[in-house]
């Protein structure tokens, strides 16, 4: 047996598997102080619904990767307008957030960590990356982590099916939601790309699939 404490390694692994406690699943969300576009301070529970599911959405104005991510977040927020989004910026200036947040349009929730990646969102989330995004229950515990893209769709259908709150009713699953079509085709693609044998391993997921994604299949230069 490999005995690690010895390591160079073993002190950032262990802070890291420190870190990844405070968002376990199960656990209750970190109070904190957020600054809103109007300067006022206001704590981050005045801005969560009780016995409602909750997004909180870690990101930059100058980080690429949350901004491309921004007009998905536009259209989850379109479709399913009571779902609470909480964008969280860490953005240590004040401008260049207000900034990005005009030019995407953001329109749901948005605060400030005025501290940046210190304070709350490093300190009680561990968070040292963006984008990151989190999914509260009804009782403001961890959910779900890493909830983007497809992950943030399937969620939301799921969830919106079992309340018969869908826009769209009666329409099979993955021909329901705009976002669904080209996610669940997305994760499919990624899947081949890592393992292309997966084509042949598992013939049957094909037969799941609705025909614009078979098409895109027989399309994509393997």
């Amino acid at each position: 047996k490999n005995d690690w404490s010895s390591s160079a390694q073993y002190p950032m692994l262990q802070m890291q598997a420190e870190m990844a406690k405070h968002t376990a699943i199960g656990n209750h969300y970190i109070d904190g102080t957020v600054v809103t576009p109007e300067g006022k301070q206001v704590k981050l529970s005045s801005l969560i619904k009780k016995g409602e599911y909750t997004m909180l959405e870690f990101w930059a104005s100058w980080c690429r990767p949350c901004r491309q991510e921004i007009p998905h977040l536009k259209k989850v927020h379109e479709k399913y307008k009571d779902f609470n989004i909480i964008s969280i910026s860490v953005d240590e200036r004040d401008a260049d957030w207000k900034k990005a947040m005009v030019k995407e349009g953001m329109t749901w929730t948005q605060v400030r960590n005025p501290e940046g990646f210190g304070g709350m969102v490093m300190g009680e989330y561990g968070i040292n990356g963006i984008p990151a995004c989190l999914i509260l229950d009804k009782n403001g515990n961890f959910y779900k982590t890493n909830m983007r893209g497809a992950y943030l769709d399937a969620f939301l259908y799921d969830y919106y099916k079992k309340q018969n709150r869908l826009v769209h009713k009666n329409i099979p699953r993955y021909e329901s939601s705009v976002f669904l079509q080209d996610s669940y085709r997305g994760i499919l693609l990624m899947n081949c790309m890592k393992d292309r044998s997966s084509r042949n391993e598992n013939p049957s997921l094909l037969f799941t699939m609705p025909p614009v994604y078979l098409q895109s299949l027989a399309s994509y230069p393997w």
